[in-house]
């Protein structure tokens, strides 16, 4: 059975945060839902989550707040490079784990409501991905990872 919890939005920051440098580097897919092409569709059934991206490796999730927008940004990385979505007026964080405590993923709710799903390929204990990575290997490798504070790109 899935559980989920409902993150508050004064630990929106911190969550981010502790998020992103638990999962970074784990392969992910994104699904996305959006309102207003369901309403194109009028009696007829809504369209299906999306999938916007797949097989890529989590980057992080950037909390901004400041007194014109609240927004989340969604980084991944490829081979080719970062992919990065914009998730506007975010509402709502809702975190997923299994029966044993492995975090599947997160769903992401905005005011117009629309959803992002960001799922791990496989379920990932947050006690053993914590602290998978550090800064300094992140410059010897030339990694992305994201943190509030923007994107840092590993340098030799």
């Amino acid at each position: 059975m899935r559980k989920h919890s409902v993150i508050s939005k004064n630990q929106w920051q911190c969550f981010c945060d502790n998020y992103t440098r638990q999962h970074w580097g784990l392969v992910v897919k994104v699904d996305a839902y959006d309102p207003t092409l369901a309403k194109l569709y009028c009696e007829a059934p809504p369209p299906r989550l999306k999938t916007m991206a797949n097989n890529l490796m989590f980057q992080g999730i950037v909390f901004e707040d400041s007194s014109f927008r609240l927004e989340l940004l969604i980084c991944l990385a490829s081979g080719e490079g970062l992919f990065t979505h914009r998730v506007m007026h975010p509402t709502i964080i809702v975190t997923l784990w299994t029966d044993v405590g492995l975090h599947e993923g997160i769903t992401i709710h905005d005011k117009s409501g629309g959803l992002i799903h960001i799922r791990f390929h496989e379920p990932a204990s947050p006690e053993l991905s914590d602290n998978w990575i550090t800064r300094s290997e992140l410059k010897k490798e030339r990694f992305l990872a994201v943190t509030s504070k923007g994107l840092f790109v590993g340098a030799d």
